[in-house]
């Protein structure tokens, strides 16, 4: 598969927040790590990196670098660019304690500080590439990413304000693969198709975020 550096840099990053709420430093660690290095490949490629044309991996040799070594290389294009100078990132690089081969090591050799860290780290990066993308360096896809699920969600189902009104209560349900459904009322189920429908719209939108719409409602006694 071609290397999409953009999404990699989001799916990491949501996959290593789940982890990470769930008390699973070593994966969350190392996720925040992959993200990261996603992300300032995305910003290098910006800022002219060479990618091999089948497969969107940097030409270079000093390029295929991981999260540890990634710092220093975004730094060098950064600077090289005439735009650079509007995505600083701090000198200090977070992940200099993050090495690939962790992916080997005993989850014991992993901590919430170490975590944490990651993560704070990880988020320098988001900033970027939020930076950029309102600025119009990065084009927005079509892709709803995690931090636009719940506005997504509420817009949808304050078009259908009257339908949703009626209802004694809406739950909706996150699961860990980041995917969404409604819970509704047992009762509820009488008019089931009007739920089916606004999932749809709602599925329609959040693509991988939603299940198929047959899938999207389910429904539990109050």
């Amino acid at each position: 598969m071609k290397a999409d550096y953009l999404d990699s840099h989001e799916r990491h990053r949501i996959d290593a927040k789940l982890l990470l709420d769930n008390e699973r430093w070593a994966n969350a660690s190392h996720l925040y790590g992959l993200a990261s290095e996603c992300g300032l490949k995305r910003m290098m490629q910006e800022f002219n990196m060479k990618v091999n044309e089948n497969n969107g991996t940097p030409k270079l040799k000093e390029d295929r670098v991981h999260a540890n070594e990634i710092w220093k290389r975004y730094e060098s294009y950064r600077n090289g660019h005439v735009l650079g100078v509007n995505y600083i990132l701090p000198e200090e690089n977070p992940f200099l304690n993050w090495n690939i081969s962790d992916r080997y090591a005993c989850r014991e050799g992993f901590d919430k500080h170490l975590a944490v860290l990651h993560k704070q780290g990880c988020d320098l990066v988001q900033n970027i590439i939020k930076h950029a993308r309102n600025d119009g360096l990065l084009k927005m896809t079509s892709v709803v990413t995690f931090d636009q699920i719940i506005p997504s969600i509420s817009e949808i189902l304050a078009k259908h304000g009257e339908i949703v009104g009626g209802l004694e209560w809406l739950v909706v349900n996150r699961d860990l693969n980041g995917r969404v459904r409604f819970v509704l009322p047992e009762k509820a189920c009488v008019n089931g198709g009007v739920y089916v429908d606004i999932y749809k719209e709602i599925s329609k939108k959040l693509k991988r975020h939603a299940y198929d719409p047959a899938n999207g409602v389910i429904y539990e006694e109050s």
